[in-house]
């Protein structure tokens, strides 16, 4: 598994991410909420799809 490099660290895309999920989560689309969290994971971690999945599941 390829491991996450802190310089490659997004703020700017990271904090876009983080306001639509909370606008997803007041506006009650919670598989949207999903969506966005399993990019955020994907994005700044780098994990595969499943590890993805599972992570993003459980912020839920």
């Amino acid at each position: 598994m390829k491991k996450a490099d802190l310089k490659d660290f997004d703020g700017q895309k990271v904090g876009e991410l983080d306001a639509d999920m909370w606008q997803a989560y007041y506006n009650h689309r919670f598989f949207r909420l999903l969506q966005l969290l399993y990019l955020l994971v994907k994005e700044q971690l780098g994990l595969g799809r499943l590890v993805t999945l599972r992570c993003a599941g459980k912020g839920l």
